[in-house]
């Protein structure tokens, strides 16, 4: 069944997957090499199956990653190197292939076009009827693309998943607004004491206030710690 949420970005497994979580790209850099060395044959296939499982097909059900990855009706291929004798021909890269059904599915597309953080909030974007694939609503993210389709996500929904979303213009005019007044205060003050000033600048206070509101709020912290001391 698939992993838990909360068990997707795990440090102290340090499995790899497909997300962009900041606790995965921390085990994705502390990452070691398998060591097949000493294990016998069943280990090293459940230590393979657990970096296949967890990193291409975490969000996937058992069953039907089998279907997919082990279809029995795939067509098997194998290289004749007696047929490419005396022929320039690069030789087909089966390896790449082996997980070639599952890039196809819909989910993955939108996180490798990096639409999404994840592969699990591309599929949320999928079932919400956020993406078309040629222009036509999709909800389902096993949806397997062909070539020369082309899908799309609702572009808010892609700012939300790698960056913020857009201010709205009253939104954005407040802020301008209120940033104008505060440095408006700063020159005054600037003009008015400018050795405070600097000596302000100099001090590095933690509040970036002006320096009316600076020497208030000392005022209130000295008057706090008198009245504490008379309790």
């Amino acid at each position: 069944m698939p992993r838990r949420i909360d068990k997707v970005s795990s440090m102290t497994k340090g499995h790899i997957t497909m997300s962009m979580n900041k606790l995965n790209l921390f085990n994705i850099y502390r990452k070691d090499p398998l060591q097949y060395f000493g294990k016998t044959l069943y280990q090293q296939k459940w230590a393979a199956k657990t970096e296949t499982r967890n990193y291409h097909g975490q969000q996937i059900k058992e069953k039907r990653f089998k279907n997919v990855l082990f279809d029995s009706n795939l067509k098997t291929y194998s290289q004749l190197d007696a047929s490419l004798k005396g022929h320039d021909v690069a030789p087909t890269p089966i390896t790449l292939q082996t997980y070639g059904t599952l890039e196809k599915r819909l989910e993955i597309a939108l996180f490798r076009s990096m639409f999404a953080s994840s592969v699990r909030q591309a599929r949320q974007f999928i079932l919400g009827g956020y993406v078309k694939v040629n222009g036509v609503v999709i909800k389902h993210p096993s949806f397997p693309l062909q070539s020369g389709d082309v899908f799309s996500v609702d572009p808010e929904k892609v700012l939300f998943a790698l960056g913020k979303t857009k201010p709205s213009l009253e939104k954005a005019l407040s802020v301008d607004k209120k940033q104008i007044k505060k440095w408006n205060n700063y020159v005054f003050e600037a003009k008015k004491n400018p050795e405070k000033i600097w000596d302000l600048k100099q001090n590095k206070p933690e509040s970036l206030d002006t320096l009316k509101q600076v020497e208030d709020f000392e005022k209130q912290k000295k008057n706090y710690s008198t009245w504490k001391c008379c309790l």
